[in-house]
């Protein structure tokens, strides 16, 4: 009977550690952009680390310095592709360049982010 148990726990235990090691304990932050702006003022920066940056971004369909002010921009959900995009009645192809601009709100306890 000992035998037994030894042989099943044997089994076994790879199966559990696994199961262990796949749970995320990491905690989230949820918050969507919304036309152009991220706003994490209220993100706890020591408890959580990571940000999904999903929303809706400011879209530009050619090249937009990065320190102006973006030209006739549109709104773009992020993730997604620019393909049949439709930019002040001009649908786009997913060919060519195109700027994607987010603001993000920061908390005032931000000084040591790495972007």
């Amino acid at each position: 009977m000992k035998k037994y148990i030894a042989h099943t726990f044997i089994l076994l235990f790879p199966l559990l550690l696994n199961l262990k090691c796949n749970i995320s304990t990491e905690l989230k932050f949820y918050a969507k952009a919304e036309k152009g702006i991220l706003d994490l003022r209220t993100w706890n920066t020591k408890k959580i680390q990571t940000v999904n940056l999903d929303g809706e971004w400011l879209f530009n369909p050619e090249f937009q310095d990065y320190k102006s002010t973006i030209n006739n921009p549109s709104i773009i959900k992020v993730p997604s592709t620019w393909n049949n995009h439709n930019h002040y009645g001009k649908v786009q192809s997913g060919e060519g360049i195109g700027t994607y601009v987010l603001k993000v709100l920061l908390p005032k306890d931000s000084k040591n982010l790495i972007f």
